[in-house]
This record gives C-alpha cells, structure tokens and sequence, in this order.
C-alpha cells in the first residue's frame, strides 16, 4: 500500500473500506498519518499493517477483514521471488477485480538480486525478484478466474523515468481483470 495515496484515490471513488498490507514501517506510519489527518474515511473503515506480501502468514491480515470487492497490487509484483503465489492468495479475497501496476519483460522470467538500497525499491529479507512476463502474467490471471486487459496509459515520456518504469515504453503496464 505504500504511504496510502492510491487508497485514497480510490476511496474518493466511493470505496467505504481499506485494509493495506505494506512491508516497511516507514510507509505504514506514513500512511496512517495521512489517513488520520485526512479523515477520508472514519477510523473504523481502515487500517494499515506492516506485513510481508511474499509471506502466507501475512496474508492472515488480510483474510481476516475479507474478501474485498477490489484489491490493488500497485508496484509490488516485480519486487517478489514467486508473484503468481502472492496473486493467488490476492485472488482468493477478491470478488471483483484486481488492479495491478507492475513492471514486465517480453522475455524471459529470471530471478533478479535487488540492489542494496531497500529505502525504496525492497524489504529487508526479500530481495530476489522476478519481473513478469507479460503473457504469463495474464495467463496465470486467466487461469485464476479472471479476464484481464492492459489499460491504455496516456503518460509520455518524463525526465527521471528510466526504461523499467516507463509505461509509454511497454516495460510497465497497469492491468485491470475482472471476475468471469
């Protein structure tokens, strides 16, 4: 989840209720700063934990204030050692829709070191990824029951967004599957 601004996009979008799961604490007190300063939704109707996605045992937080009608997946799947795990857990608690923004290649999937830097880009503990494959990405969704489609990004090019980040490249999607 970040530092919640996507939470609160969406729920100026009508959501009534927002669990995130974020693996750095720093992200989760930000998060929960925003959301009390802001009152987007009473205190009740949210909550922020600091959790591995990569790990069954956090997915527990999750289940417990489940299923949602949509989960967000905003930049996260290309920071995993296994993403179609993380998306099958995601997939159990959803009935509506995933939206996923992540990197992809077209080539193949390799396991990849994250830079030592976990400031931004990892969490302690986890830094072995794998970058999705674009068609595999969408076949394993097809196969969780879901129809997905890559949404058309009107974002240009911009200074300080390198290729692996640049969606008017290719080498970044945003995805939005639906329930059959």
């Amino acid at each position: 989840c970040n530092c919640g601004f996507w939470a609160a996009h969406y729920v100026t979008r009508g959501v009534s209720r927002v669990v995130g799961l974020e693996g750095r604490r720093r992200s989760v007190e930000q998060a929960e700063l925003y959301f009390s300063v802001n009152k987007f939704l009473p205190e009740d109707s949210w909550g922020f934990h600091e959790a591995d996605v990569a790990d069954a045992a956090s997915w527990g937080l999750a289940r417990d204030h489940g299923p949602y009608d949509l989960t967000l997946c905003a930049g996260i799947l290309h920071h995993l050692p296994d993403y179609r795990e993380v998306l099958g857990w995601a997939a159990r608690l959803t009935r509506e829709a995933l939206i996923i923004d992540t990197r992809v290649t077209r080539g193949e999937e390799k396991s990849v070191h994250e830079p030592d830097d976990t400031g931004f880009n990892s969490i302690e503990g986890r830094r072995d990824r794998v970058v999705p494959n674009l068609e595999r990405l969408m076949e394993h969704l097809r196969g969780l029951g879901f129809v997905p489609q890559v949404l058309p990004v009107p974002f240009e090019e911009y200074a300080g967004v390198d290729g692996a980040d640049n969606y008017a490249g290719g080498m970044r999607v945003a995805i939005l599957a639906t329930r059959h």
